[in-house]
């Protein structure tokens, strides 16, 4: 045992001070004549010995608190000898990913593992490698104490999450002297040990820090990314409560001179979506939640694609269609429509969406145009299968939907939509909805598709189907053909059809580590350009002119750690702090010992 204020143990001297005080003050007997004793004698002696017993007990309380009082003053500490002078090679993953912000979590590691690396024999070798990547880091390579130490500086926390899995596999271990050891220093989310099963891990060691709960903006979305907004829009907001207690606190949305809260509370355990309205303007901005144990996702950096009104071109014009997309000139439509019998030599740049109504035939010209238009960001093309199909338009839909036509069907009674695909998006608000069955359907042009069915028919017949921004009715919305005009889901139907098809994502946002084309000009929230395309940090971004929103990964806010019986069913030894600390410190327990003397000596007292 060694001692941090060896000269406190001078102290130790004082602990004579009590006996000579306790010799100094003895008392003297008198004898005093008395009458006869005889009665009393028996229990005095008893009394006298039990005073004397209490007196020695007092002195060594006495003593004994001047005793460990100074040796707590002392500071003693106890040498461990976890892995010392251990030969290995040792295969050290340093978790830097942005959940050991927790605390003071990360610094703590780095001290620590600086430790341990000292802890071993001087011929030991070491590989020294991050659970999530960092570009200004070499690979990983065999190397000495000193170099450990030097890696070991140059680690930083990142906004990434990590995989012990995917660490292993790209860096297999291999060329070792030593027998091999595995230590991985971190909190132990349950993320870390994703995809590793027993067996894969031999002779491998977690030192473990301690994790706490979180709360997490989980999600920022557009209720209804489909339906254009008039003066003001509704943003939905998921935060997840990570820990196990109730939270209350307030939820803010912040952009320039905007600002609006909400006061919420959340059960352990639970999430909540909260419904804020917003002015059209405001489509990018910060949504902010009162501070908890872990900062970096308290802010949600938003940015939005609002639904606007779309310039459509029909070709082939009739009622049916040019009434449910603008049904009087007094009504603000969704649509500015151009109707046309043919395409002949209009431009299509202008254009949002094209449909083809019923058309019979394209040729090789009008086809190549329209395979330009679908090329462009933000456009679409609906077909409406007609009573004859051409080559030309034929050869056109299969280049750009899986599908085989077969032959037209006339039925003898009529089909009903017996399937909508609800997780496609703009179908979901039908999802209550049962009205569908209804609608009959007589005439239709037979088809087989793998995949990309939005709608189907009885007999597996496809409606529907779409291949991102094309997409194929496999009739015309005619009487000849079927009622669905006659029905109240007409409309929207055919809106939300005609949204799909332009298959934009109103989400203008990544995570960290998303990497996007390097050709376009990315400027970061510090205001320097990226090289590489990928995003480090959270923030606005903009690419392009255009700003975008970027955030930490919510599954990394779950703080919740694998636990010992995790472990254990990994094969992996879990090591305590105190075990590889380079002393246990002993004051605290002398200094406990001190009031325990204080406590006994005052009950001697009242005795």
């Amino acid at each position: 045992m060694t001692f941090l204020n060896p000269y406190s143990l001078f102290g130790l001297l004082l602990v004579s001070v009590p006996i000579i005080i306790h010799l100094w003050f003895r008392k003297r007997l008198k004898k005093i004549l008395f009458s006869s004793l005889l009665f009393l004698k028996n229990a005095e002696e008893r009394r006298l010995k039990w005073l004397k017993l209490r007196e020695i007990l007092i002195l060594i309380c006495r003593c004994g608190f001047v005793a460990t009082l100074f040796l707590a003053l002392a500071r003693p500490q106890l040498k461990s000898t976890f892995l010392k002078n251990r030969l290995a090679s040792v295969y050290l993953i340093i978790d830097n990913s942005w959940s050991m912000a927790y605390g003071n979590n990360f610094s703590r590691m780095i001290e620590i593992a600086q430790n341990i690396i000292m802890r071993y024999s001087t011929n030991s070798e070491f590989f020294v490698v991050p659970l999530c990547p960092q570009e200004e880091l070499d690979e990983p390579f065999w190397t000495n104490r000193n170099g450990a130490l030097q890696i070991l500086k140059k680690i930083r926390l990142t906004y990434y999450s990590g995989q012990l899995k995917d660490v292993l596999m790209k860096y297999p271990i291999k060329d070792h002297r030593f027998p091999a050891e595995y230590l991985y220093l971190g909190d132990g989310q349950e993320l870390v040990f994703k995809n590793l099963n027993p067996g894969d891990l031999r002779n491998f060691f977690w030192i473990k820090f301690p994790s706490g709960s979180n709360i997490c903006i989980t999600q920022v979305s557009l209720p209804d990314p489909i339906t254009i907004p008039v003066d003001k829009y509704q943003l939905l907001v998921n935060i997840e409560n990570f820990s196990h207690h109730n939270w209350r606190g307030t939820v803010e949305i912040t952009a320039n001179d905007f600002d609006i809260k909400q006061e919420c509370k959340i059960p352990a355990n639970e999430d909540l979506n909260l419904l804020f309205t917003l002015p059209i303007k405001i489509q990018r901005g910060i949504v902010i939640i009162s501070e908890d144990s872990l900062t970096p996702d308290n802010r949600f950096f938003f940015s939005k694609s609002i639904p606007h009104k779309i310039n459509l071109l029909l070709v082939g014009v009739d009622s049916y269609l040019t009434y449910a997309l603008r049904p009087a000139d007094r009504i603000n439509s969704a649509f500015n429509i151009d109707g046309v019998n043919n395409l002949g030599g209009i431009d299509l740049r202008k254009y949002d969406v094209v449909i083809l109504n019923g058309i019979k035939e394209i040729s090789e010209g009008e086809a190549v145009r329209l395979e330009t238009f679908l090329g462009q960001r933000n456009t679409g093309i609906i077909i409406f299968l007609g009573d004859e199909l051409g080559e030309n338009l034929k050869r056109f839909i299969t280049r750009n939907l899986p599908i085989d036509i077969l032959e037209r069907v006339k039925l003898r009674g009529y089909a009903t939509i017996d399937f909508l695909d609800f997780d496609y998006q703009p179908f979901s608000i039908f999802k209550e909805t049962s009205g569908f069955r209804n609608i009959k359907f007589f005439e239709f042009f037979r088809t087989i598709a793998n995949n990309g069915i939005r709608a189907k028919l009885s007999g597996n017949n496809p409606l529907v189907i779409c291949n991102k921004n094309f997409s194929v009715v496999t009739t015309k919305f005619s009487e000849k053909n079927t009622d669905i005009m006659f029905h109240p889901f007409y409309i929207p139907f055919l809106h939300r059809m005609i949204y799909g098809a332009i298959n934009r994502n109103p989400d203008n946002e990544y995570r960290i580590g998303d990497k996007i084309d390097t050709t376009k000009i990315l400027k970061g929230p510090d205001g320097e350009y990226i090289r590489n395309g990928g995003f480090v940090i959270p923030g606005f971004y903009i690419l392009s002119g255009e700003t975008i929103g970027v955030n930490v990964i919510p599954e990394e806010g779950n703080l919740k750690s694998l636990g010992e019986a995790g472990a254990k069913s990994l094969d992996i030894r879990l090591i305590d702090l105190e075990k590889i600390s380079d002393r246990s410190d002993f004051s605290p327990f002398f200094l406990f010992c001190a009031l325990v003397l204080i406590l006994l000596e005052m009950i001697l007292l009242v005795v």
